[in-house]
């Protein structure tokens, strides 16, 4: 036979330190979350590309958005709607570097206080807001090929009760298309009437530019005040070209014509608000009042060129400017 013998130490434990890791999809009643932080691709891509990776989002080349099959969407910033993304949401998608987003929520069952009337679902983007003490930067930049170009400056000055931020940002892209199109017109025995050839080619090179300034103040533990504003503009060149012919049943020309387009287009953007939030004692429970204005404006100057290279008729040019503003 043998004896066991048990000891017992007490040892007390001066520090304890748990670490928990998001996941980078997290789904909930009414919306899924992505946090975008989770993404090696946020260091240096746009929000248009994070949306990719999002289930039952799409983004076409032309960074236009849809949530399950519409483009029906309705884009807040930090909860809020922003009147940025309404105009032309792809180009502002485009211009929020990654990095400065927390996390993105997609939101297909929207609840009464979003007032969802007519939307096929709402994209929440979050953006990171910094809480370290003192000034603080980062500055992020990339150079792709034909002239592609994006580079985004952000600043933070935080002195515990106040903070002070603001944002620039600036991105060239250069898309050129082609396309050829061939119609032939029969009657209802099968007969060639007529045919009709087309070629074109499309040359745009937008630049954006996007400025966001704000400022928070944290009066007490139960009260704040906030002030923001935003500046989007961007300068879209496009440059059209297009051949065209006609031709009979024998495959003879009936008439050809050359036509080009120049296209100058800005557009300019422009939101800011103030907002008051009241913290209750009891979780979860607060008091908002905002303010918000924005406002909207865009020049569209074209010049068209009519070239009938047959039958031979003298060309013709003409312009057409075209402002609208909201």
């Amino acid at each position: 036979a043998s004896d066991v013998y048990k000891r017992q130490d007490n040892n007390t434990l001066t520090e304890v330190e748990v670490t928990a890791e998001k996941s980078t999809f997290n789904n909930s009643i009414d919306r899924k979350v992505y946090n975008v932080e989770k993404d090696l691709l946020a260091q240096t891509s746009s929000a248009s590309e994070i949306l990719q990776n999002i289930p039952s989002v799409d983004v076409d080349v032309n960074g236009t958005v849809s949530l399950r099959g519409t483009s029906n969407i309705t884009f807040f910033i930090n909860g809020k709607p922003s009147a940025l993304m309404r105009a032309n949401s792809a180009a502002a998608l485009q211009q929020i570097p990654a990095n400065t987003i927390e996390r993105i929520e997609v939101i297909t069952n929207p609840s009464a206080k979003f007032k969802p009337d007519g939307v096929g679902g709402i994209i929440n983007i979050v953006l990171k807001k910094e809480t370290r003490r003192g000034f603080n930067g980062t500055f992020i930049g990339n150079v792709g090929t034909e002239e592609r170009f994006n580079a985004n400056l952000t600043l933070n000055y935080n002195t515990g009760k106040a903070n002070v931020f603001g944002s620039y940002g600036i991105r060239q892209t250069n898309r050129t298309r082609t396309r050829e199109e061939l119609r032939i017109s029969k009657d209802s025995t099968g007969q060639v009437l007529k045919n009709y050839f087309n070629t074109s080619s499309a040359f745009v090179k937008p630049i954006s530019h996007v400025f966001n300034a704000g400022w928070d103040y944290t009066i007490d533990d139960e009260n704040s005040i906030g002030v923001t504003g935003t500046y989007y503009f961007q300068n879209a060149y496009q440059d059209f070209s297009s051949n065209t012919i006609f031709t009979d049943a024998t495959d003879a020309k009936t008439s050809a014509f050359e036509s080009t387009r120049i296209n100058d287009e800005f557009e300019k953007e422009y939101e800011g608000g103030i907002s008051f939030e009241h913290q209750f004692k009891k979780e979860d429970h607060s008091l908002g009042l905002e303010f918000n204005f924005s406002g909207y404006d865009e020049q569209e100057d074209n010049v068209y060129n009519d070239n009938f290279t047959f039958p031979n008729i003298s060309c013709l040019l003409y312009t057409s400017p075209s402002p609208r503003d909201r």
